[in-house]
C-alpha cells in the first residue's frame, strides 16, 4: 500500500469505530425500542433474536445498501470481532434515502443482502 492508501485505512477505522462508539453511548427512548421491535415483527425477522428461550444480542444494522460496500463490513467485523453481539442483521431501508434518489428498487437489494 501507499502512504495515501494506509492514510485512506486508517481514517476509514477512526470514522467507523467513532460511529460504533456513538451508537453505543446514544439513549433510547422506549418508544422507539417498540417501533423498532414491531418492525422486525412485521418484517418477520424479530425471530433471528431468540434461540429457543435464550435472548441473542442481535445488531441490526439499517441502511440503504445500494450497494452494499467495505464499510458496511467493516461496521459488522468491528461489533462481531469486539463481542458488541453475537450476530448482524442487516436490514435494507424500505423508504427511499433523499441523497439516494436513484437507489436500486427494494426488492433487488434485500435479494443481494440475502447472498
Amino acid at each position: 500500500f501507499s502512504p495515501f492508501h494506509q492514510w485512506l485505512g486508517d481514517v476509514n477505522e477512526t470514522l467507523i469505530r467513532g460511529q460504533v462508539r456513538y451508537w453505543l453511548a446514544s439513549p433510547i427512548e422506549a418508544d422507539s425500542r417498540m417501533v423498532a421491535l414491531k418492525y422486525l415483527a412485521d418484517e418477520g425477522i424479530k425471530h433471528y433474536t431468540f434461540e429457543g428461550n435464550i435472548t441473542k444480542s442481535v445488531g441490526v444494522f439499517f441502511g440503504t445498501f445500494d450497494p452494499i460496500h467495505e464499510n458496511h463490513w467493516a461496521i459488522v467485523e468491528y461489533a462481531l470481532s469486539n463481542n458488541l453481539v453475537t450476530s448482524v442483521l442487516l436490514v435494507a431501508n424500505t423508504e427511499n434515502n433523499p441523497s439516494k434518489p436513484k437507489a436500486t428498487d427494494l426488492e433487488t437489494r434485500q435479494c443481494l443482502l440475502r447472498e
